[in-house]
């Protein structure tokens, strides 16, 4: 159906599903590529109606090549339950059922900086509920301005949890826990307060457990890797031999200086400039992984990101996260409404805000559908 883009957007979309009552997507076709038309969209089809949507712009429809269509049908697949990759063997050490969890912190502010912003930080976390950990379920919360640790951290992760058995019919027996969006200063304090998190979700798994958990109390491995992507670290290839078509270094590079240090990796093939490498941080590390075989397992999960046909600089889990964290900030109206006044206050509460979305998702709305990454409730 055709409708004027100008034209209230709620009663556009009520049409459309009462045409199509049963319908598990709609395509928008946009006439342009800017503007509050998409956030309003999305806002619309995740918040309220709980339809995932994918939206087109007009001109690069009819115009594009076939790795936009491409791009396109990879998104709509991933959003209707169907799966892009897989990796021809089995991802390594996952001998046994393994959840890749990754989570993420946004400040509120970033869009609007400065010093009197109360604008609320976006919290969400990802895991994955399948054996190949190709599919993802995810939770975002809101909370108060500037705090990096995830307040609800413990509610969140036993959602996943709990998908994970629903999904695959068994508790997760490791835990591999990557986490994006925090600074060198505080990796002890986040490392302490969210695997105490960890901990008490453990402790709310009802019995009896699946049958794979032997021991009288639910108690799976950790290991958590912090996740760091803005430095300035750069890596180049002094022989031509040893480049990539882009003059990179070819993607899987690792550069570590010792077994107990940091590594940087970089995943990606370079498309244009100096790829960056990620950063990886081994903060805790119950599972006993040897240095090679993480960053083994971690590249491969590059490859699985389901929205792109090569692979990613960042593990999927944590890109998801990201994704879904910017995409709730779409869902923030007026965000000038948290930005800085002369008198550095502002007439709208966060946490009022942050408590109705909650609400929202407690009453079982989809919030947040991305690529692969499912938000179920």
């Amino acid at each position: 159906m055709t409708s004027n883009p100008n034209a209230n957007l709620d009663q556009i979309i009520d049409q459309a599903v009462a045409k199509t009552p049963n319908c598990k997507m709609f395509m928008f076709i946009l006439p342009f590529d800017s503007g509050t038309l998409y956030p309003n969209l999305k806002r619309i089809s995740d918040c309220r109606l709980g339809i995932p949507t994918q939206c087109v712009v007009h001109k690069k429809l009819f115009k594009a090549n076939d790795q936009y269509y491409t791009n396109v049908a990879l998104k709509v697949n991933h959003k209707l339950g169907g799966t892009n990759n897989k990796l021809k063997e089995k991802l390594p050490l996952f001998d046994k059922p393994t959840m890749v969890l990754g989570a993420a912190s946004v400040l509120g502010d970033v869009t609007h900086p400065g010093g009197g912003s109360n604008a609320p930080s976006i919290a969400s976390v990802v895991g994955s509920i399948t054996p190949d950990a190709n599919l993802y379920v995810a939770r975002v919360e809101f909370q108060e301005s500037r705090i990096e640790y995830i307040e609800k951290f413990q509610s969140m992760f036993f959602h996943c949890l709990r998908l994970f058995k629903t999904k695959s019919g068994v508790l997760p027996e490791r835990i591999l826990y990557y986490r994006d969006g925090v600074g060198e200063g505080m990796f002890k304090e986040i490392k302490r307060l969210e695997i105490e998190a960890m901990l008490k979700a453990f402790d709310q798994v009802p019995k009896p457990y699946s049958p794979n958990i032997k021991t009288p109390n639910y108690r799976p491995t950790i290991s958590m890797i912090v996740v760091q992507k803005r430095h300035h670290a750069r890596f180049f290839p002094i022989n031509p031999q040893d480049q990539d078509r882009s003059s990179n270094c070819p993607a899987g590079m690792v550069v570590e200086t010792g077994i107990t240090h940091p590594v940087h990796l970089q995943s990606q093939a370079g498309l244009q400039g100096t790829s960056r490498p990620t950063h990886y941080h081994v903060l805790h590390d119950e599972n006993k992984f040897t240095p090679d075989a993480l960053q083994e397992l971690t590249n491969k999960m590059c490859y699985l990101q389901g929205r792109c046909t090569r692979s990613v600089r960042i593990v999927p889990a944590v890109y998801h996260a990201d994704l879904v964290c910017f995409r709730a900030r779409c869902h923030l109206n007026n965000l000038d409404a948290w930005s800085h006044s002369s008198q550095g206050k502002s007439d709208v509460k966060p946490e009022d805000l942050a408590s109705k979305i909650s609400q929202k998702l407690e009453r079982g709305y989809v919030m947040i559908v991305l690529g692969d990454v499912e938000s179920l409730t």
